[in-house]
Protein backbone atom coordinates (compact mmCIF):
# COMPACT_ATOMS: atom_id res chain seq x y z
CA UNK A 1 0.00 0.00 0.00
CA UNK A 2 0.86 3.65 -0.16
CA UNK A 3 2.39 5.63 2.70
CA UNK A 4 -0.48 8.05 3.40
CA UNK A 5 -3.41 8.74 5.68
CA UNK A 6 -6.95 7.75 4.67
CA UNK A 7 -7.75 11.34 3.64
CA UNK A 8 -4.67 11.68 1.41
CA UNK A 9 -3.55 14.83 3.27
CA UNK A 10 -0.01 16.22 3.30
CA UNK A 11 1.91 14.57 6.13
CA UNK A 12 3.96 16.66 8.56
CA UNK A 13 7.16 15.58 10.29
CA UNK A 14 6.70 15.38 14.07
CA UNK A 15 8.09 13.72 17.17
CA UNK A 16 6.09 11.57 19.55
CA UNK A 17 5.34 13.26 22.86
CA UNK A 18 4.78 10.11 24.92
CA UNK A 19 5.17 6.34 24.72
CA UNK A 20 1.49 5.86 23.83
CA UNK A 21 1.97 6.45 20.07
CA UNK A 22 1.98 3.67 17.49
CA UNK A 23 2.50 3.41 13.76
CA UNK A 24 -0.71 3.00 11.77
CA UNK A 25 1.09 0.81 9.23
CA UNK A 26 3.18 -1.67 11.24
CA UNK A 27 1.46 -1.17 14.64
CA UNK A 28 4.85 -0.75 16.39
CA UNK A 29 4.71 1.09 19.71
CA UNK A 30 6.93 4.14 19.40
CA UNK A 31 9.08 5.61 22.17
CA UNK A 32 8.83 9.23 23.24
CA UNK A 33 10.79 11.43 20.83
CA UNK A 34 10.47 9.09 17.82
CA UNK A 35 10.18 10.70 14.40
CA UNK A 36 6.82 10.18 12.70
CA UNK A 37 5.05 11.54 9.65
CA UNK A 38 1.62 12.59 10.84
CA UNK A 39 -1.80 13.73 9.77
CA UNK A 40 -3.54 15.30 12.75
CA UNK A 41 -6.83 15.61 10.83
CA UNK A 42 -7.03 11.81 10.38
CA UNK A 43 -5.14 10.96 13.60
CA UNK A 44 -2.67 8.96 11.48
CA UNK A 45 1.03 8.40 12.18
CA UNK A 46 3.61 6.55 10.09
CA UNK A 47 6.95 5.61 11.65
CA UNK A 48 10.30 6.38 10.06
CA UNK A 49 11.02 2.72 9.32
CA UNK A 50 7.78 2.31 7.36
CA UNK A 51 8.54 5.58 5.57
CA UNK A 52 12.03 4.47 4.53
CA UNK A 53 10.61 1.17 3.29
CA UNK A 54 7.91 3.02 1.34
CA UNK A 55 10.52 5.31 -0.25
CA UNK A 56 12.59 2.32 -1.38
CA UNK A 57 9.45 0.75 -2.90
CA UNK A 58 8.28 3.96 -4.58
CA UNK A 59 5.12 3.98 -2.42
CA UNK A 60 5.21 7.62 -1.30
CA UNK A 61 2.80 9.69 -3.44
CA UNK A 62 4.25 12.85 -5.00
CA UNK A 63 3.50 15.90 -2.83
CA UNK A 64 2.25 13.87 0.14
CA UNK A 65 5.09 14.87 2.49
CA UNK A 66 5.62 18.43 3.78
CA UNK A 67 8.66 20.25 2.41
CA UNK A 68 10.33 20.26 5.85
CA UNK A 69 11.14 16.54 5.61
CA UNK A 70 14.89 16.82 4.92
CA UNK A 71 15.40 18.10 8.49
CA UNK A 72 14.44 14.61 9.67
CA UNK A 73 17.41 12.90 8.09
CA UNK A 74 19.27 11.07 10.85
CA UNK A 75 22.15 12.96 12.39
CA UNK A 76 22.67 15.07 9.28
CA UNK A 77 23.91 12.04 7.31
CA UNK A 78 21.72 12.24 4.23
CA UNK A 79 23.26 9.30 2.34
CA UNK A 80 24.91 5.93 2.88
CA UNK A 81 28.39 5.33 1.45
CA UNK A 82 26.80 4.24 -1.84
CA UNK A 83 24.86 7.51 -2.09
CA UNK A 84 21.39 6.17 -1.19
CA UNK A 85 19.20 8.43 1.00
CA UNK A 86 18.92 7.65 4.71
CA UNK A 87 15.85 8.44 6.80
CA UNK A 88 15.57 8.57 10.56
CA UNK A 89 13.74 5.82 12.39
CA UNK A 90 13.97 4.24 15.79
CA UNK A 91 16.20 1.22 15.39
CA UNK A 92 16.31 -1.42 18.12
CA UNK A 93 20.12 -1.23 18.25
CA UNK A 94 23.05 0.66 16.74
CA UNK A 95 23.22 -1.50 13.60
CA UNK A 96 21.53 0.39 10.79
CA UNK A 97 21.75 -0.65 7.17
CA UNK A 98 20.81 0.95 3.88
CA UNK A 99 17.65 -0.67 2.47
CA UNK A 100 19.09 -0.61 -1.05
CA UNK A 101 22.75 -1.66 -0.78
CA UNK A 102 22.63 -3.22 2.73
CA UNK A 103 25.78 -1.33 3.81
CA UNK A 104 25.92 -0.83 7.60
CA UNK A 105 25.77 2.83 8.61
CA UNK A 106 26.85 4.37 11.86
CA UNK A 107 24.19 6.00 14.03
CA UNK A 108 24.31 9.81 14.13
Amino acid sequence: GLFRCAGGHTLERARTTSESWSCNLCAATLPEGATVLSCRECDWDGCGLCFSRAVSLGAVPQGSIAAALPEGVSGGNAECEEGHPLFEYNAPDAQWACDKCRSVCRVG
